[in-house]
């Protein structure tokens, strides 16, 4: 599990396959931690899935997610999303439906889950996928905060194609943090940083396209208010 500086590798069972490879090898051996004001972490692991790995990964989830770009006021938005959840997903007066796991999204859950939650019989009930075609396309300061969620859950993203910037800003003191997300790592945000921190990816001059899948742990019941979020 990680929940704090960890070193191994690992693999886990992908319970519906996907991208031909059963189970997904993954590596948890360079993971660093950066705390947090007020109780939050970052935990980072910049080649959580090798090159080849994270090549076959970014093709499938290219070529086999029925992307979809939203409207917020009548503007069809650049960032296409997908939203992956048993129960609906709502942001920016948008409602998601609910949607099933399709194999290759399952399958990252899969082996995030054994990294990050272990053996304790969780798993992440919801996914967020967003697809950057270029650097061009950004994500404003937002948390991942939505009633939806459970509270101080961990949130797992997974970064496949063309590294981008993350900034995280403190809500009180204006204090940043900048890391690079790189073509196949898992940054988990951990502990309070939802409520005491927001985050964005910048635009990025020359940046070449990127997917990102975001884990999430739903509480039961219906989506409410959510933002546009990573």
């Amino acid at each position: 599990m990680i929940d704090d500086a960890a070193s191994g590798t690992d693999a886990c069972g992908a319970r519906d396959g996907g991208v031909g490879v059963s189970p997904l090898a993954f590596r948890a051996e360079e993971i660093a931690r950066r705390d947090l004001r007020d109780g939050g972490a970052l935990l980072y692991a910049p080649a959580f899935f090798d090159a080849a790995t994270a090549d076959a990964l970014f093709a499938a989830l290219r070529d086999g997610i029925p992307w979809e770009h939203v409207r917020i006021r009548g503007v069809p938005q650049k960032l296409a999303t997908y939203w992956i959840g048993a129960v609906p997903y709502a942001y920016s007066g948008q409602v998601r439906p609910a949607a099933p796991w399709l194999p290759t999204p399952r399958a990252i859950a899969a082996a995030v889950e054994s990294a990050v939650l272990g053996d304790t019989g969780k798993r992440f009930e919801g996914a967020l996928l967003n697809h950057y075609r270029d650097g061009s396309v950004k994500l404003g300061f937002h948390a991942d905060d939505e009633p939806i969620l459970a509270p101080d859950s961990p949130i797992a993203s997974v970064s496949l194609g063309a590294p981008r910037r993350l900034v995280l800003k403190h809500n009180a003191t204006g204090e940043t943090h900048e890391l690079v997300l790189a073509h196949g790592s898992l940054l988990v945000m951990a502990g309070t940083t939802q409520r005491f921190w927001k985050h964005a990816v910048p635009p990025q001059r020359g940046a070449g396209p990127r997917i990102n899948l975001t884990l999430r742990r739903l509480r039961s019941g219906d989506a409410s208010g959510a933002s546009l979020a990573e």
